[in-house]
């Protein structure tokens, strides 16, 4: 089945898969984070340095060590807990990282 709209077409394998717990988006993003093979744009708007933060963290080192472009972009109001010393060290390691919505804070 194909669909098109918005002058783009998406068609297989292209699919939709819902998920229902945050357990399940994060398990979902790590597979996916772990065999993406050229390019990865994550963009978030809360992003934390806990636990779950910190795998996606290092699956997205990993991936950039693997050759893979990695964009990630976090809003600078809704991601205050990233550390300087970790935005740093995924600089250091490839990924392009940026925050945005500087009007409330300065990074």
């Amino acid at each position: 089945m194909s669909f098109t709209g918005n002058s783009k077409h998406y068609s297989s394998p292209n699919y939709v898969r819902l998920l229902r717990s945050g357990r399940d988006y994060f398990q979902q993003l790590e597979t996916l984070l772990s065999s993406a093979k050229v390019e990865i744009h994550l963009q978030t708007y809360v992003f934390e340095a806990d636990e779950t933060g910190l795998r996606i963290i290092e699956a997205l080192r990993q991936a950039a060590q693997r050759g893979v472009l990695v964009y990630v972009l976090l809003d600078t109001f809704g991601s205050p807990g990233i550390p300087p010393r970790v935005a740093e060290d995924l600089r250091n390691n490839g990924v392009q990282l940026q925050f945005f919505g500087r009007f409330f804070f300065e990074r």
